[in-house]
């Protein structure tokens, strides 16, 4: 039977999706730096696979997705993609990394890669954008994105805790 604890948690977790999402959709398409949007939605699902398992960062990466697409109003590449990406930064705290900071950072900047590769592998290939002109874009969006570790972090590991 499902407690009360676990249906709190689903709330925490609903609520850090609503405002990642109000953040991603509305407030920094606003501020882009660098010329580039950052991609923070990601960022959280790979947070909450990170520190609080598999099951947990693919299910928060299904819905994570889902708004990230709607954001972008694009194809369903983050709802296909994101899923994956919490399921294996879970799987990667689980058995090759310690939970830290600096380990969700580079797991952040794992994923953030996969993901970039994603949305450029259609420029490079069908539309014929110069690959420097679409590496230098991914540095850029990686770089801004990453900035969104350092304030996801602790709201993400205390919503995550484990218990062993």
């Amino acid at each position: 039977m499902l407690n009360k604890r676990f249906f709190k948690k689903l709330g925490l977790h609903a609520l850090l999706l609503i405002i990642t999402y109000i953040l991603q959709h509305y407030v920094f398409p606003h501020l882009p730096l660098w010329g580039v949007k950052p991609l923070i939605l990601p960022v959280a699902a790979i947070g909450i696979g990170f520190f609080g398992g598999s099951i947990w960062g693919g299910v928060f990466g299904i819905f994570a997705g889902i708004l990230c697409d709607i954001a972008f109003v694009t194809t369903p590449l983050f709802t296909l993609v994101m899923p994956l990406i919490g399921l294996a930064s879970g799987l990667l705290s689980e058995y090759a990394l310690l939970r830290s900071l600096l380990s969700y950072l580079i797991t952040s900047l794992l994923g953030l890669l996969v993901i970039s590769f994603l949305q450029l592998f259609p420029f490079l290939f069908f539309r014929d954008v110069g690959l420097l002109i679409l590496l230098r874009v991914t540095a850029l969006q990686c770089a801004y994105s990453l900035l969104f570790v350092f304030p996801l972090y602790l709201p993400v590991r205390r919503l995550s805790r484990r218990r062993r």
